[in-house]
């Protein structure tokens, strides 16, 4: 059985620093929170995965009340793709998306998949 503070801790750091960044929590953290919410154990393997569904109406709703940091990348997936964006803006949220994903999952081959769905999913 994981401990839960490893798991905890550095959650708890990044949502500090995004505080610390940005005088309160910004779409950082609401994004880390949407993939939290997101996370289903798998019934057949030792693996914790996206529900993609759900990551997918959570990211429609959130438009309606994320916080300040204005992501053009972000912005770009909830309406008209601009292809440019997709190409030439930098996600500032990429990595930080990643860490439930690499902190729920004990072998590294399941996160290398999700994090490989997480980026197609994502920005298709």
């Amino acid at each position: 059985m994981m401990d839960d503070r490893k798991i905890i801790k550095p959650l708890l750091f990044a949502f500090n620093e995004d505080i610390r960044l940005n005088n309160r929590p910004s779409h950082i953290t609401d994004l880390m929170v949407l993939t939290i919410k997101s996370l289903i154990p798998s019934e057949n393997n030792v693996k914790v995965y996206i529900d993609y569904k759900r990551f997918s109406e959570e990211i429609k709703l959130w438009k309606y009340y994320k916080h300040g940091g204005e992501n053009n990348s972000i912005l770009n997936i909830l309406g008209n793709k601009d292809s440019f964006i997709y190409w030439n803006e930098e996600d500032d949220t990429a990595y930080l998306r990643l860490i439930p994903i690499v902190l729920v999952n004990k072998e590294y081959t399941y996160v290398q998949e999700e994090i490989i769905k997480k980026f197609i999913v994502y920005y298709r």
